[in-house]
């Protein structure tokens, strides 16, 4: 059997299995219950971010000089570490351990994973037709371990009325995980020829860091890709004390029925019924893209179609917190994630068109760390105009910056032309 039969599934499966992060839909619920302010919450991400931007570069380099299978792993054992330190602490010290742990793991794992489904796109010869359905697919598959995860995981805090205990669960996943990723072929490690002394290296990064600022459709396409993800990445959490609030309204009614049920238990039924939505209209969204790619006639279209989708969602939210319209505000988060996803894969197919083989993991990191930075710079500044004027503040202040920055990172048609290694 070729050894790279059957890897499109286990690519899906990854996608399923590393966002089985339990705790995620109740990370600022748990933060909030340990006496954190959302400013220090937003300290926190931005830790997080700024250990993932740090580190992100000379990960992705040891991705395509040791080999990324490795990389993958070490990702995981470092994700685990953080659940752990989640699990077992709760001062403020210990969690920005957590935090470090996690952003290391973000920085080994994001880049190069897609730089190993690129390195599989060129070894099976697909073209670049094939590029934004093999993403959605993955994708898709991600949003569906995302909602999966959310039923998991209220059921978890239901029982044992502790968030915490999605923390420990998270272990479990995450260890089939790195066994999955050393199933996959040698192959996708890539061409690991480069000398591994420090003077090679050097010289590949300067290499890679040239071709990257010298092709102003690269720069712009990664800039878009940053603001898109960073911004989402630092909204996105806002939705459980948006949830837990909707969920209180509803309090008198459950405890009629059940008289037993205390606070925490309806909130996580809020949150399993409102984050299972979400992550399966997500992944709806991502199969989606490529049809809606060809229904606009182009990546550019598509792409500035849904940036302008941003805007009103980021608007309609607003809107809703200010009239105290739970319902509207969670629908607008639901549609802001829909559209996330359905952007991610054209930008991934995009920013392929511009990458050497060699120097993908390189180039993907660096799409990341721009994301992080974008992260790192939003999420203080939300988390204090949260704390100050309320959550209403956080979706204007985002409309204002997607708003400015996102219109002179408009994608042109001449950004998506074919200039890739996918023939």
């Amino acid at each position: 059997m070729n050894k790279l039969s059957y890897v499109i599934p286990r690519f899906q499966a990854y996608g399923c299995i590393k966002n089985l992060v339990f705790f995620e839909p109740f990370l600022i619920l748990y933060l909030r219950e340990n006496g954190l302010s959302f400013l220090q919450i937003g300290i926190l991400i931005a830790l997080r971010e700024l250990t993932t931007n740090v580190v992100e570069i000379p990960t992705g380099i040891i991705a395509d000089v040791m080999g990324r299978r490795k990389a993958m792993v070490s990702a995981f054992v470092s994700y685990i570490l953080s659940f752990l330190l989640f699990y077992f602490f709760s001062e403020i010290l210990m969690l920005a351990c957590a935090m470090l742990a996690f952003g290391i793991g973000e920085a080994f794992r994001s880049g190069t994973h897609k730089a190993m489904v690129m390195e599989y796109m060129d070894l099976k010869g697909k073209g670049k037709s094939d590029v934004t359905k093999v993403f959605s697919q993955i994708r898709a598959w991600s949003q569906i371990g995302a909602a999966i995860s959310t039923l998991l995981a209220a059921g978890l805090v239901f029982v044992s009325g502790l968030y915490k205990t999605v923390f420990l669960a998270s272990v479990f996943p995450y260890v089939i995980g790195a066994l999955l990723v050393l199933s996959y072929p040698r192959e996708l490690d890539g061409k690991l020829s480069i000398k591994k002394d420090i003077k090679s290296v050097w010289r590949f990064v300067l290499e890679s860091f040239k071709h990257i600022i010298g092709k102003i459709q690269l720069r712009r396409i990664l800039l878009n890709s940053a603001l898109d993800k960073g911004l989402y990445k630092a909204l996105k959490d806002y939705l459980q004390p948006v949830v837990a609030a909707g969920a209180l309204l509803f309090l008198p009614f459950f405890t009629k029925f059940m008289p037993q049920i205390d606070e925490k238990q309806v909130i996580a039924i809020s949150i399993a019924m409102v984050y299972s939505g979400v992550y399966v209209l997500n992944s709806v969204a991502a199969m989606q893209s490529v049809r809606l790619e060809v229904w606009l006639k182009g990546e550019h279209r598509a792409l500035n179609l849904l940036f302008l989708i941003y805007l009103l969602v980021m608007l309609l939210a607003f809107v809703g917190l200010v009239c105290r319209l739970w319902w509207l505000t969670i629908l607008s988060f639901i549609v802001l994630g829909g559209t996330q996803n359905a952007r991610r894969p054209m930008l991934m197919s995009c920013l392929a068109k511009y990458m050497q083989p060699q120097e993908r993991a390189t180039v993907m990191s660096v799409e990341t760390q721009a994301q992080t930075l974008m992260t790192m710079l939003f999420a203080p500044v939300l988390g204090l105009a949260a704390d100050v004027f309320g959550l209403q503040a956080v979706f204007i202040i985002s409309f204002f910056v997607f708003a400015l920055i996102g219109y002179t990172l408009r994608i042109r048609q001449e950004h998506c032309v074919e200039e890739s290694s996918f023939r």
